[in-house]
């Protein structure tokens, strides 16, 4: 139960809603789409330009039912043009002008939960980082997921969507924590390794290779970090003294 987002991974815009079941919800929204009978005209003409493949389940929020469109408002209002949503949620059906966005905003600007609303949120935020998904929740987006594979022409279109952005250091650093102690999954790793089998790399730049010698400025690598690398040198320097390795390269 929570506020969802339907977010297109190439323009960056998003449909916000809130439900009861996300799971199920997010279900009915693909097959209205699939159908071409969607009621969010922006979200079906978007759907229709860039495929399913471009588009992917985000959730925003979980909060109980008293709250639930409380906090969908509160998202849209603060969502600007980047939301496809064109109507409120709460019974008026009217369209959703950037006057009333403000409005909405401003009305949730300076106040203040009760004593009682902040123990609450700070209770169910403890100890967890992002937004705050049930075990359910997280099973619907993993089963939605898994296995899908996106188009050469989905993969394009969000390179090109994503070329020339720079993180910020805040973000760089909020995602290197993240990741920090995490373990790759070993599937994940070995596709890898086959995709990039046999593909020949540029050489680095003067620049690359002085980004590259300032991050690592000060690092320690382990002793089982060392010991990879040392076998891995072993290795290639055996293979440049093969001549028979040699001649078939």
């Amino acid at each position: 139960m929570g506020v969802y987002a339907i977010a297109n991974l190439v323009t960056g815009q998003f449909y916000i809603g809130s439900s009861g079941d996300i799971g199920a919800r997010f279900h009915a929204h693909v097959l209205e789409l699939k159908r071409s009978c969607h009621f969010n005209r922006n979200l079906q003409a978007a759907w229709n330009q860039y495929g399913e493949d471009s588009f992917s389940l985000k959730i925003l929020e979980e909060v109980d039912k008293e709250h639930l469109l409380i906090r969908e408002v509160h998202h849209i209002a603060n969502a600007g043009a980047g939301a496809y949503n064109q109507q409120l949620p709460v019974g008026n059906r009217g369209p959703l002008s950037e006057a009333t966005k403000a409005k909405l905003r401003a009305a949730q600007l300076g106040r203040k939960a009760t004593p009682d609303t902040v123990e609450k949120m700070r209770a169910a935020h403890l100890g967890k980082r992002g937004a705050i998904m049930s075990q359910t929740t997280k099973a619907t987006l993993l089963a939605y997921h898994l296995g899908r594979e996106l188009t050469p022409e989905t993969k394009a279109r969000i390179a090109i969507s994503n070329r020339g952005k720079k993180r910020t250091s805040e973000h760089r650093a909020r995602i290197s924590a993240a990741n920090r102690g995490r373990k790759k999954n070993v599937t994940w790793g070995a596709a890898i390794s086959a995709a990039l089998k046999g593909r020949s790399r540029a050489p680095f730049t003067a620049e690359h290779r002085a980004r590259i010698a300032a991050a690592r400025r000060g690092t320690k690598s382990s002793p089982e970090t060392i010991e990879k690398l040392r076998l891995a040198w072993r290795r290639r320097r055996n293979n440049e003294n093969d001549p028979i390795v040699r001649t078939t390269i």
